[in-house]
């Protein structure tokens, strides 16, 4: 079995709004993805990163058959969101977060996500959707004995904008003249 590039119904729902069945269908250039069991969003097409919006936008989802193969020639941006806020990511149930490619040249980025209701010190698993909006999974512990646990993420520049007597940690990298950090 092969693939093929088809033709269907145009929508009116914009990159990044949520999606489905119709009239859910989504807008011209875009295409529905599915991020969580329940959430379905809008993701646009790109044949490069400067086709997608800077600074966490990059073109490098790759789409699949829905078997697991990958589709040649066929990518899509990631969103270009905000994870201390969330903004960016329109529809409910979907978390920003800040990730990192796996290959070089491993530049960072950005993508919503689906989300949990984890919040501070709350139990996670790197790659699942455990942590609310504005939280990320993180290993506070050492790659012999993980203890990865959701914790706010915040701007490093303001050591004291986290709640209560937390201090936000410098993670020690930056996008889009953000240096990123996480409540602690």
């Amino acid at each position: 079995m092969g693939s093929a590039v088809g033709c269907g119904p145009q929508g009116t729902v914009a990159w990044g709004g949520q999606c489905g069945a119709a009239p859910n269908l989504c807008s011209e250039g875009t295409v529905c993805v599915v991020v969580d069991p329940t959430v379905s969003t809008c993701y646009e097409f790109c044949s490069t990163n400067a086709d997608c919006v800077a600074p966490g936008g990059l073109c490098l989802i790759q789409l699949d058959d829905g078997m697991g193969n990958p589709i040649p020639n066929v990518t899509l941006c990631t969103a270009n969101c905000n994870p201390i806020n969330n903004a960016g990511c329109p529809v409910a149930g979907t978390s920003c977060q800040l990730l990192q490619e796996s290959m070089p040249p491993m530049s960072l980025l950005t993508d919503c996500q689906g989300a949990g209701t984890g919040t501070h010190n709350a139990p996670c698993t790197p790659g699942m959707p455990d942590c609310a909006p504005k939280f990320g999974c993180f290993n506070t512990g050492t790659p012999q004995a993980p203890n990865n646990v959701c914790l706010k993420y915040c701007n490093a520049a303001n050591p004291f904008g986290c709640p209560g007597i937390q201090l936000c940690n410098d993670l020690g990298v930056m996008l889009g003249g953000i240096e990123y950090g996480v409540c602690d």
